[in-house]
């Protein structure tokens, strides 16, 4: 028996534009500091899924004394039918140590000076959807320019098979 592999591609789930609000310090440990940045709603669109992102969630970090972040966001989404989908990303942000100094001080940089890889696991309500789904999420190159130093732009894909 003659076992082809299987080439996995990406299908495109939504764009999303978070509205964030401004960095709180929870303070310094051994491992970098500890922040949480709030999440005060959005917006996101695919082919899919088009909604709100709720305010309530947040960005929980740790950012190494490289410079390297450590990241886990919660939060929720509700679809333009109203279903509510609880998404959860895990990454790491990392990039040559001048950026990362230079994130440390607030200043901006070109997303694409970073490195982000993420996975993101989403809960849904609505019927025909529930049940886990990883997904993958990217800033660069999806991303482009922000509204505000206080959104937060991704792109959402999930991987799929042929059939």
């Amino acid at each position: 028996m003659d076992v082809q592999p299987v080439t996995p591609s990406l299908e495109r789930l939504f764009r999303a534009v978070v509205e964030i609000a401004a960095p709180l310090s929870v303070g310094v440990t051994p491992r970098g500091e500890r922040r949480i940045i709030p999440i005060t709603g959005g917006r996101f669109e695919g082919p899919k899924l088009t909604g709100d992102v709720l305010p309530g969630g947040a960005d929980w970090q740790l950012v190494r004394p490289d410079g390297t972040a450590l990241l886990e966001a919660r939060y929720t989404l509700r679809t333009r039918d109203g279903a509510l989908v609880y998404v959860r990303n895990r990454g790491v942000r990392t990039g040559p140590p001048d950026v990362l100094a230079r994130l440390a001080r607030g200043d901006t940089v070109d997303r694409r000076a970073t490195t982000s890889g993420h996975g993101r696991s989403s809960r849904r309500g609505r019927p025909s959807m529930r049940g886990s789904t990883m997904c993958l999420r990217c800033a660069p190159p999806c991303a482009r320019q922000t509204p505000s130093p206080w959104t937060s732009t991704s792109c959402a894909s999930r991987p799929s098979l042929p059939t």
